[in-house]
């Protein structure tokens, strides 16, 4: 006859196992993907002042003209990672921010007795780099999780300019920082099957960019990922 205490014994070890066994299911190497958009906070009437200056300097001030600014762009990025523990992870990978584009035309009088003539400038800013980041997590039972992160983006920011006056030629320049710029994000998981995650996420870029070299921004982000764990 089995006794009482045995019984009992047997599920204590059970009961005490039974946490140990589900966190070494939740921890381990992933790797992933995500796409998205991307937003820039740019201000397309900074950008008109700035150029109004240029060519007043010059001494070719502005008549008439007009701009448009598109600072959203598709991103993506691909990431790896180690579970530590169902509640913590640690990832690096690369991301493409995408680029914002600045365009302006118009007229200008030139010094001298020359007539009016037209004008244009482009620029167009493209940011990418490496990120590494701290993933905290909320299992919300065996299907859903929620997650917060926060990381460096080790970013290359390139701006590429050209300007043009007519009957008077035109230039062009490429400028590019590097730097050391923070992040965070909220986002939520679905759990399909045991390897698979689907994830929904916001990030925010906080002053990415050198302020003496190429100005900095903020740059919004919402993604699709995908996740798979070895």
């Amino acid at each position: 006859m089995i006794k009482r205490g045995m019984i009992a014994a047997g599920v204590g070890m059970m009961l005490s196992a039974a946490p140990s066994m589900a966190a070494n299911e939740s921890t381990g190497w992933y790797f992933g993907a995500t796409g998205g958009q991307a937003q820039a906070d740019l201000d397309r009437a900074e950008y008109d002042a700035g150029i109004e200056g240029v060519f007043a300097q010059i001494g070719a001030p502005l008549t008439s003209g007009s701009s448009d600014l598109e600072d959203t762009d598709v991103s993506w990025s691909l990431f790896g990672g180690y579970r530590l523990s169902p509640f913590f992870s640690l990832e690096a990978g690369y991301i493409d921010l995408g680029a914002s584009e600045y365009r302006a035309s118009g007229t200008v009088n030139p010094p001298g007795p020359s007539p009016s003539t037209t004008a244009s400038y482009s620029a167009d800013v493209e940011v990418s780099g490496f990120t590494a980041a701290a993933i905290g997590m909320l299992p919300l039972g065996e299907m859903f999780q929620l997650h917060g992160q926060a990381g460096v983006l080790f970013t290359n920011l390139e701006i590429s300019q050209a300007i043009s006056l007519t009957g008077f030629g035109a230039d062009s320049d490429r400028r590019s920082s590097d730097s050391r710029d923070f992040f965070f994000g909220v986002g939520g998981g679905l759990n399909i099957g045991e390897q698979w995650t689907l994830n929904l996420d916001w990030q925010r870029f906080k002053d990415v960019g050198d302020e003496d070299e190429t100005g900095e921004t903020d740059i919004d982000r919402i993604s699709l990922g995908v996740i798979y764990r070895l």
